[in-house]
């Protein structure tokens, strides 16, 4: 991965960091879901940074 790619990925990781403080601060049961959809976005950003390739995504997540 380029050095603009991988600097991307950080920003996009710190972004998400930055609305899950913001959903767990706020404590509604109606935004649970949008905080584990979050998290699996972390993961998959911090994977591609450290791994240096994308994870294949479903045809499910493809159709998102």
């Amino acid at each position: 991965l380029d050095m603009n790619y991988k600097r991307r990925l950080r920003e996009m990781h710190e972004e998400l960091a930055a609305m899950e403080t913001y959903l767990l601060q706020k404590d509604n049961p109606a935004t649970k879901g949008l905080i584990r959809d979050i998290r699996v976005a972390k993961d998959y950003l911090r994977y591609t940074e450290e791994s240096g390739q994308a994870i294949p995504l479903t045809q499910e997540e493809q159709a998102d």
